[in-house]
């Protein structure tokens, strides 16, 4: 049961920082048009994660949960030359939007492990629910 409450919880923190840097990125004075469509495109995943969260069943909620995790871990990881970099082209100031980018990565690897955990065992009990 606690594998499945920190998976929601890590994987909801991960979607959350994807969506903050995504803003503080598409809002900056010297972004693309691709800015726009990749935080818009990022909105609408979580958006269909979220919904699986808070409709679903304990066990959907785990798994969407490490899903978010794997969209933020995914989308955090795309943003790592925000580390490399000394100048980052966002509306966040510098060291904050480094900082929102290692807590969605850390969070949003946390979560996915945590979802792979609480599907590997629901695959196990054949669907029953157990605590973990």
């Amino acid at each position: 049961m606690l594998a499945s409450v920190a998976a929601v919880a890590f994987g909801l923190t991960a979607s959350t920082g994807m969506l903050v840097t995504a803003a503080g990125f598409a809002l900056d004075s010297y972004s693309s048009g691709g800015k726009w469509v990749a935080a818009a495109n990022e909105f609408v995943f979580a958006l269909v994660g979220v919904a699986f969260v808070v409709r679903g069943s304990p066990q959907a909620r785990a798994i969407a949960g490490g899903a978010l995790g794997f969209l933020g871990l995914g989308v955090g990881l795309s943003t790592v030359p925000v580390l490399l970099h000394g100048v980052v082209l966002s509306v966040l100031p510098g060291t904050l939007a480094r900082l929102i980018v290692v807590v969605t990565i850390s969070a949003g690897a946390a979560g996915t492990a945590l979802g792979l955990l609480v599907f590997e065992h629901v695959l196990q009990q054949g669907g029953e629910e157990e605590s973990l």
